[in-house]
């Protein structure tokens, strides 16, 4: 039986067993969603995660962007 995800927590816990290092195979098809539906909600819990949580800032141009 595949039960439909509703709440933004159940997609959280799903998104987190993903970071964890579940096999994405395996996380899509124990939930019943498409790699694509993952990769979203994935997108949607990292930009609410607080800046301060996501590691440091490298300084302007290192990460190969061009300043100016």
């Amino acid at each position: 039986m595949i039960t439909v995800i509703k709440s933004a927590k159940q997609r959280s816990q799903i998104v987190i067993e993903g970071l964890r290092g579940q096999p994405l195979t395996d996380l899509c098809r124990k939930y019943g969603i498409s790699e694509s539906q993952y990769y979203q909600w994935r997108d949607e819990f990292l930009a609410r995660v607080p800046c301060s949580l996501r590691g440091p800032r490298l300084p302007a141009g290192i990460d190969g962007r061009q300043q100016g």
